[in-house]
């Protein structure tokens, strides 16, 4: 029977390995996802000075992207991508085969989708918004550390954080 911790091994290496794969980032730089104000950021219980830019993957290759450590950086990671295809295209297109929907979110009036990636149809681990902007979408996802068990969210869990930090931070997306 395998344990919990293998089961956890296996999940971060199946996601490091689809994250990982990346042949290099086509971002495009006429929208900085990293340029949020610091003062948001940290009202959103981000840690603004852990911004990194660039994306990570294969998935993400056209995509520009900034990630950021929750103030409590043991608890989740928040990253914020900018993409050209819409909600729906993004649901149907195969190279994003991995993620589907799993239901309409409320995001600031906006019209926005919440997504389950296979690997953690639960949404244990994961948790992801798509928000549908003027050209494409922001793509929101908050994942929780890896040296916590899914158990061990804080507050109402980490979905409930990543609709948190996507409603704080919403109105410095672009339209």
């Amino acid at each position: 029977m395998v344990g919990v911790n293998e089961r956890l091994a296996a999940l971060v290496l199946s996601v490091g390995v689809l994250l990982g794969t990346g042949c290099g980032n086509g971002e495009d730089t006429s929208v900085d996802p990293c340029s949020i104000p610091d003062s948001a950021l940290s009202e959103a219980g981000l840690k603004p000075e852990s911004a990194r830019p660039g994306t990570d993957g294969v998935d993400f290759e056209d995509w520009t992207g900034c990630t950021w450590k929750a103030s409590d950086e043991e608890w989740f990671t928040f990253w914020l991508y900018y993409g050209s295809p819409g909600l729906e295209e993004f649901g149907t297109d195969p190279r994003y085969q991995h993620y589907r929907p799993v239901g309409p979110a409320d995001i600031d009036s906006r019209k926005a989708t919440e997504f389950t990636v296979n690997l953690d149809p639960e949404r244990q681990r994961f948790c992801h918004i798509g928000i549908e902007l003027s050209d494409g979408m922001a793509f929101l996802w908050s994942s929780l550390s890896v040296r916590r068990d899914p158990g061990e969210a804080k507050g109402d869990g980490l979905c409930a954080a990543n609709q948190r930090v996507a409603q704080q931070l919403s109105k410095y997306l672009p339209e």
